[in-house]
């Protein structure tokens, strides 16, 4: 997300932008496809260990 959106989000209060399990697995299988293992695994413990979903 860009600044301006981020800055939407607190302004507001909107929830623009969410984590959910749609957007982890999407974005994970994105960095594998990039030979970015490390990072989709960082992504998903990331997310598993908020509890996010």
């Amino acid at each position: 997300m860009d600044g301006s959106g981020q800055n939407l989000e607190r302004r507001y209060r909107l929830e623009i932008w969410r984590e959910t399990v749609y957007w982890m697995q999407t974005r994970c299988s994105d960095l594998e496809d990039l030979d970015r293992e490390r990072d989709a695994a960082s992504i998903y413990t990331e997310f598993r260990l908020k509890g996010t979903g």
